[in-house]
């Protein structure tokens, strides 16, 4: 459920090619490392500079999911 927003809604400015930042996600190894900085950047509120992606704020329902993978272990499967 996870790897389909992660590149729909992360890949496009961080991809293995030049990724923005220097934060490649293009692989699960790649984001498994990252869980706390996509955390982090994913809830954070409309309106604050640091809130990923830079469009604005995912939907609730896409937050949440990233939310539970991590707090399930952030598992490859």
């Amino acid at each position: 459920d996870v790897a389909p927003i992660i590149d729909m809604q992360c890949v496009t400015c961080h991809g293995s090619i030049s990724p923005q930042a220097g934060l490649d996600l293009s692989s699960y190894e790649k984001v498994f490392a990252q869980k706390e900085n996509i955390i982090n950047r994913i809830n954070r509120p409309l309106g604050d500079p640091f809130v990923m992606p830079q469009s604005g704020p995912m939907s609730s329902c896409k937050i949440n999911t990233i939310n539970a993978w991590v707090n399930q272990g952030a598992l490859n499967n």
